[in-house]
């Protein structure tokens, strides 16, 4: 949180470099999240008085891209917004103020290497990373007092855990809980040793032994889990899912799901057969440069 803040505020003064005086922010922030931001800001506009920093909610991240969408071409965007970094490459490119210059190497330099490349488009700067986030191993600590560390441990594990007393083949607890989304293959697979392309980018992997072998351990998973397309905070917090895999960014939601209801805690991924690496997942924030108001 620390280089974010240090980051939103290195571009906030940026701004100001150009006259602004009320900067808007458009993002798609809830809940802890919302919460966090909103005292960023407050700590930023009470050490810089002259500035008014105007946070516009703007709903899903969907919601979000389609108003950057419609208020870039009406050439009447925000200051600043998040952005996906595919939402960059397709739409937003050429509408942005590269960074390049702006932010002292330093600060650039205590950004992890990975999360700072995917801000970089045609070799110009233009996003800095902002709410980014990897999976996490959520389990219920009254139940599971050391977290598995291995695939085996946790299917083992899952299937200890649950529990179906009136034999009716919907288990009263599950010993894990599983969405069907795509982080949940590719972290497998991964973490298998797959890669999606050859070397030449010529050929899809996806159906190698890696791929096999995500799907087969994510099938044995599957067969133990409250398997659904919703957010396990829910079900994890009233103790009907022992473990399951998810962001970071759901740390708040699962804080207020178990209270006063069960004890938890989180743990790195269990490791494959090759690594327990994990994708990093989140939005960065841009600049705009269509804005042009006479202030600027």
């Amino acid at each position: 949180m620390r280089r974010t803040v240090i980051v939103l505020v290195l571009l906030l003064i940026g701004v100001l470099a150009l006259g602004q005086v009320e900067i808007e922010f458009w993002h798609a922030m809830r809940g802890g999240h919302l919460e966090t931001l909103e005292a960023i800001t407050a700590k930023f506009m009470e050490e810089n008085p002259d500035i008014v920093v105007k946070l516009v909610g703007q709903g899903g991240y969907g919601d979000l891209n389609t108003k950057l969408i419609a208020a870039a071409a009406a050439m009447q965007p925000p200051t600043l917004a998040q952005f996906y970094a595919d939402w960059v490459a397709a739409a937003y490119k050429d509408a942005l103020m590269p960074l390049d210059g702006l932010i002292p190497q330093e600060v650039l330099d205590d950004i992890p290497e990975k999360l700072l490349q995917a801000c970089y488009f045609d070799g110009k700067l233009l996003t800095v990373p902002f709410n980014k986030s990897t999976l996490i191993l959520f389990y219920n600590t009254d139940l599971v007092p050391e977290p598995p560390t291995t695939w085996e441990e946790l299917i083992d594990t899952a299937k200890a855990l649950t529990v179906d007393e009136d034999g009716d083949g919907t288990p009263e607890r599950y010993g894990f809980g599983l969405r069907p989304y795509a982080e949940m293959f590719t972290t497998p697979f991964w973490q298998a040793g797959g890669r999606f392309f050859s070397e030449d980018m010529t050929e899809s992997l996806l159906y190698s032994e890696p791929g096999l072998k995500a799907l087969e351990f994510l099938l044995e998973l599957k067969a133990t889990s409250l398997y659904q397309t919703g957010y396990l905070s829910g079900p994890f917090g009233s103790g009907k899912v022992a473990m399951y895999i998810g962001s970071v960014a759901g740390i708040p939601y699962v804080a207020r799901a178990a209270e006063g209801k069960v004890n938890w805690s989180t743990a790195v991924l269990p490791k494959g057969p090759v690594n327990n690496d994990s994708i990093y997942m989140g939005t960065d924030i841009g600049i705009f440069t269509l804005n042009t108001t006479p202030e600027q």
